[in-house]
């Protein structure tokens, strides 16, 4: 059996937080403390992004933002209910019980995951058409170059040089296709 390898404990893995960080994280935990109800909304309604941030594995993180704005763009009506209302927890919990409410957050989410593979698929096939293109124009311009200087320009250069037995000069190698 191979041997495990010992993880080294290093001081950079027990970071500390800075005295500003700390602040940070205790009024985030205070905001949503306050706003409880809102916190409530968007733990359900953007639970759809919240996976899309774990299996997004690309470092931009495109399809979490994509996803994550629609999924936002379909909690924000049940958000605005709470907000004009009273901002309290029973119109919250109301709201986040109705099939509709969920229905609506997590199709918009859907929706989101659709632009995303939507705009991915046009911009291989786009890369893909100017890739060929390109490869369009260099054959040209290598043919150009064919016709201005003969078919020596076409020979493909080798580290060995082959020689002819009888007359002892040097070979030309295949032209390139």
């Amino acid at each position: 059996m191979a041997k495990k390898k010992k993880k080294k404990v290093t001081k950079a893995s027990h970071k500390k937080l800075s005295f500003k960080q700390w602040l940070i994280v205790l009024g985030v935990v205070a905001a949503l403390i306050v706003f409880f109800p809102t916190t409530v909304i968007l733990a359900v309604g953007m639970l759809p992004t919240m996976v899309a941030a774990l299996v997004d594995r690309y470092p931009g993180k495109n399809k979490t933002f994509t996803i994550g704005a629609m999924n936002f763009a379909g909690c924000f009506p049940y958000l605005l209910e709470v907000w004009l209302q009273t901002n309290s927890m029973n119109v919250a919990l109301n709201a986040i019980s109705q099939p509709k409410a969920i229905i609506v957050m997590y199709a918009a989410a859907g929706f989101g995951y659709l632009i995303n593979a939507f705009v991915t698929f046009l911009v291989s096939v786009v890369l893909v058409q100017k890739s060929e293109l390109r490869l369009k124009k260099i054959t040209q311009e290598k043919q150009a170059l064919i016709d201005r200087w003969g078919k020596g320009v076409n020979v493909r250069q080798s580290n060995t040089v082959q020689f002819d037995q009888e007359e002892g000069e040097p070979v030309a190698s295949e032209p390139v296709s």
